[in-house]
């Protein structure tokens, strides 16, 4: 009996041991991203605009290859703060994705500005305005100010003010809108802009809520909070007249080849049917 109860009580101390040292390790922020973000990526599915609508669309993570190069999963959000943002009656729903975690720095690529994740998201856009089409004009043309209206809703709001960047740059450069093209059996108007905006580079200052799912960016070294930076930006959106939602695909890298990449790895291997 007490050979038997030592032995459970050093099995015990080597859990406790080994739970300590994963809470006290980088890789515990890692973990308890996933954890928390699957769940309350879960939820928001359930009243997605995307459910409501009918629209199934399935979007590659990170476990899709066998690079360390996104996050393992998309998330879903809605983002019910668009509609004062724009001053008009619309809902937003985002699929979203950003860099993998360094598991030894415990925080998302997404800070690391020699990374090709620096700054970067991939993901979709569903947006439906009451009584209009949004996105588009009344001649079924880009009105490219409101599609640059939620690429500056997301990345100054969603994403910078949520990590403590107060006053969040924003400038959306149209390079080209391209002719239409064709994936996933549907057909697309594609823009390709450049885009100044901040770095979500920073030292830690207070407990952002961010950090969950993006981790602190105290394993890199800056001396400049937020710094002014440039990245790529393309669109590809189409408006479903029998649903009155504008559907749009997105990327943002910091250089054009980790943007074309993310579209052939990504993009353009994501699924999408209408119910």
């Amino acid at each position: 009996m007490k050979k038997n109860t030592a032995k459970k009580f050093t099995i015990w101390i080597s859990i406790i041991i080994l739970v300590l040292v994963i809470f006290l390790s980088p890789l515990f922020a890692f973990i308890k991203s996933i954890f928390v973000m699957s769940i309350y990526s879960a939820s928001e599915s359930k009243t997605s605009l995307m459910k409501k609508e009918g629209i199934d669309l399935k979007i590659p993570g990170g476990y899709s290859t066998l690079k360390k190069d996104w996050y393992p999963f998309v998330i879903t959000y809605n983002a019910h703060g668009f509609s004062n943002f724009t001053k008009k009656d619309v809902d937003l729903s985002i699929l979203y994705n950003f860099g993998a975690f360094d598991y030894i720095k415990g925080s998302s690529l997404l800070y690391s500005v020699s990374s090709d994740y620096h700054s970067a998201f991939y993901g979709a856009y569903a947006v439906k305005e009451n009584g209009n089409s949004y996105g588009y004009n009344q001649y079924g043309k880009i009105n490219v100010d409101e599609m640059a209206d939620i690429f500056k809703y997301d990345m100054q709001v969603l994403v910078l003010q949520s990590i403590g960047c107060d006053s969040p740059i924003f400038d959306f450069e149209i390079k080209n809108i391209g002719e239409k093209e064709v994936f996933l059996g549907f057909t697309w108007d594609v823009i390709d802009a450049n885009i100044i905006t901040n770095s979500p580079l920073h030292n830690v200052n207070d407990n952002h809520r961010a950090y969950i799912q993006y981790g602190k960016p105290s394993a890199f070294d800056t001396t400049v909070d937020y710094e002014k930076t440039k990245v790529y930006g393309r669109i590809y959106a189409q408006h479903i007249e029998e649903k009155n939602v504008t559907l749009c695909f997105y990327i943002i890298a910091p250089s054009l080849e980790a943007l074309e990449t993310c579209e052939t790895d990504m993009i353009k291997n994501s699924k999408l049917s209408f119910k």
